[in-house]
């Protein structure tokens, strides 16, 4: 996932957009002024991996920020895609004396490279949970009043501006589905793993924190206790007990009032910047 993009020139910022946070790198740009040479490389720092670009002849250095399980391949496609399209839409002069305000229209671009990156967010857990209403909840789809078994996976789009979205994911939860776990879970960027709160699912939902241990270690996780409105439910500090190390939070996908709530655990998770409050609120 496309956390931030930023372009210097001569170590001093000319266009940036961000889209989750990120770190800072100020310290690589002074780092980079010392290569004599265009260079285009990859660091990994923590949870974040970012792709660098230098082109000497206008002292420029081209930065794009993603996960750490980011596939390399495809940010150096995005890198050379960015400066193909830096070089072609802004001429030598705007180059070499443009502002910040002058490379504003980059964004465009900006968003395309998000989109590509893809970003992918995955609800997961046994069968009969409410990964399903979850999902209509966030879509702002009609809930449903009865189990209707998701058999391999559905992807739901939330629009967070004209040009970028959320993707997420709907996964099998039937045991007989449990051969696809382990391709929902990989590349997944925050998954979210929704129990019911009974018990015995919770204690069994482990399972699943022990296939993104193994096949995506990097990605943000929570547990939903969904169905905290059934006499039966587990209170949130005995969830925490059964499911130690990660978020909890408590959850009733059938209340059209916690749509806001659910994609606010999930901006949370990956520290997206709120495109617009609105998407939280319609």
């Amino acid at each position: 996932m496309l956390r931030q993009i930023s372009i210097f020139r001569a170590g001093s910022k000319i266009f940036e957009k961000t889209y989750a946070r990120a770190p800072d790198v100020t310290s690589l740009i002074e780092f980079l002024k010392q290569s004599q040479k265009d260079v285009v490389d990859f660091i990994n720092i923590v949870d974040f991996k970012i792709g660098f670009a230098i082109n000497r002849e206008f002292d420029l250095f081209f930065t794009i920020i993603g996960e750490a399980p980011d596939d390399e391949n495809k940010m150096f496609d995005s890198m050379e895609y960015m400066m193909e399209k830096f070089f072609r839409d802004y001429p030598e002069n705007i180059i070499r004396n443009g502002q910040l305000s002058d490379f504003k229209g980059f964004e465009e671009i900006a968003d395309e490279i998000f989109e590509d990156m893809r970003n992918k967010i995955t609800i997961i857990g046994y069968s009969g949970t409410g990964k399903t209403t979850m999902a209509r909840l966030i879509e702002k789809k009609e809930l449903p009043r009865r189990h209707i078994p998701t058999i391999t996976g559905e992807e739901v789009v939330i629009p967070l501006t004209d040009r970028t979205n959320l993707y997420f994911w709907d996964s099998a939860g039937q045991e007989k589905y449990s051969h696809l776990w382990k391709r929902f879970i990989i590349g997944s960027d925050v998954l979210l793993v929704v129990t019911d709160s009974t018990y015995q699912n919770v204690f069994d939902s482990s399972l699943f924190l022990k296939l993104i241990v193994k096949h995506e270690p990097n990605a943000k996780v929570a547990i939903i206790a969904n169905k905290q409105d059934l006499p039966d439910a587990l209170k949130l500090d005995e969830v925490e007990k059964i499911l130690p190390g990660y978020p909890v939070f408590p959850f009733i996908a059938l209340d059209p009032d916690n749509r806001e709530k659910i994609l606010q655990i999930i901006f949370d998770l990956i520290g997206m910047i709120p495109f617009d409050e609105q998407l939280l609120r319609e």
